[in-house]
């Protein structure tokens, strides 16, 4: 799929309100054989890890059938998946395992699932972070899948602002409505269920949107929804992870960097305290955390920052599987090559990965940091070469390789993640 047009989003603050406001993208997601489609993640369903015994909670897999969670049928329904799986057989599926005849299946980080879906869509969000901006947290692809009258949910608020793209083959109503009018009408912010005798009721007020294959819906943080369908259909949320600095420094960095720097030590050992008073534990304790404290805000947390951003870049704006593994992918790169790569190779880089480049700060004989595919090493090609063509290669343009060092930038790229070889042109290697 190619990327979206970058003037798509030329309007996006007026449209939506400053992103407070739903708007409707029609046919903007191409549906097509070699586009993003439902019988691609129907296929990639398919390939769902059978082995483990705790789908739910390593794949992030929940069931639903109308509104009752059923998870304690997750292992047994995607082990007798079948490879060709159809929504026909995934419908017959659900029922033979349930007894339920609708149902919906909400599958989280499907884009380490799905290759395919992971590089499609990871072009389309990447035209949007080009515009607006990359949210902290990156993102990720929640697949909405089944045949069910009602989210399971209910109607409810989203905590993130989304894009919602529906791939059919069913059409999808979905109603929003915002915070002050549905609190008004239900006295209560808690989700209304479709079993309620105010659902109808918020529904009459909510504004409609009707999605069919292809549509992008953009939803704001804070606004109630609710999805509706008539027949089975599979849509893909993109929720922006925009968390605030307090949450990501509690959450994240923090964490990540008391594992690095604070190690459990066995063998160490401190002082006995004093059994009066608490005075001297205090003051030992606030001493080596100051410290400790000090040092990270000195330079460590800046360089976690740092690195993390260029790590959520190269990884295509989908969100990393660990915080902590910032600080210990600074020198995963395999030592493996691929064979293919000489003098004359036309080279792509794998999407949805982009290249990005960490200068160090002022010091000019610091070697910096090439990161791709959420990987990283220290670059030994000269830096300006090496920022040309990162930028040629993600703007999605083709790069033959000429010199030697262009080759040895292109290999150190391979270490990292899976560089696209195109084709050898013999007439550029001489």
């Amino acid at each position: 799929m190619a990327s979206v047009c970058p003037s798509t989003w030329v309007n996006f603050r007026n449209e939506t309100n400053g992103g407070a406001k739903p708007f409707l993208y029609k046919g903007l997601l191409p549906v097509d054989e070699n586009c993003p489609n439902y019988a691609k993640v129907i296929n990639s369903i398919s390939k769902i890890p059978r082995a483990t015994t705790d789908i739910s909670q390593e794949n992030r897999i929940r069931l639903y059938t109308g509104e009752d969670r059923r998870d304690d049928l997750l292992v047994e329904l995607c082990r007798n998946l079948p490879y060709d799986l159809t929504p026909d057989t995934l419908i017959r599926n659900v029922r033979e395992f349930s007894g339920s005849d609708t149902f919906s299946l909400i599958i989280n980080n499907f884009e380490r699932i799905s290759d395919e879906l992971s590089a499609d869509l990871g072009r389309f969000i990447q035209s949007f972070f080009g515009a607006e901006g990359m949210p902290l947290g990156g993102t990720e692809q929640v697949v909405f899948c089944g045949n069910y009258n009602s989210t399971a949910f209910g109607i409810h608020q989203g905590y993130e602002d989304a894009f919602l793209c529906h791939f059919g083959p069913g059409q999808k109503d979905f109603y929003c409505v915002d915070a002050f009018s549905y609190c008004s009408l239900t006295r209560s912010p808690e989700p209304v269920f479709c079993n309620s005798d105010t659902f109808n009721d918020v529904l009459k007020i909510a504004d409609k949107y009707v999605l069919e294959p292809g549509d992008v819906l953009f939803l704001p943080a804070g606004i109630y929804h609710v999805g509706r369908q008539e027949s089975f259909s599979i849509s893909i949320a993109l929720p922006l992870y925009t968390y605030p600095h307090s949450r990501f420094l509690s959450h994240a960095v923090l964490p990540a960097l008391s594992s690095a720097d604070l190690p459990f030590d066995e063998e160490g050992r401190s002082e006995l305290v004093s059994f009066s008073s608490d005075m001297d534990l205090v003051r030992s304790y606030s001493g080596y955390a100051n410290r400790t404290v000090r040092s990270w805000a000195e330079s460590k947390i800046s360089n976690y920052i740092s690195s993390y951003w260029h790590t959520l870049k190269s990884n295509g704006g989908w969100e990393l599987q660990s915080y902590s593994e910032v600080i210990s992918k600074e020198s995963s790169a395999s030592s493996e090559r691929f064979e293919e790569l000489k003098l004359g190779s036309l080279v792509t880089l794998h999407p949805p990965f982009l290249i990005s480049i960490k200068r160090s700060g002022s010091d000019s004989d610091a070697t910096p940091e090439v990161y791709y595919s959420s990987n990283c090493l220290k670059t030994r090609v000269d830096i300006e070469l090496a920022e040309t063509i990162s930028q040629k290669l993600n703007n999605d343009q083709h790069f033959v390789i000429k010199t030697n060092e262009e080759l040895k930038f292109i290999e150190e790229l391979s270490q990292l993640g899976k560089i696209e070889v195109k084709c050898y042109n013999a007439e550029a290697s001489i």
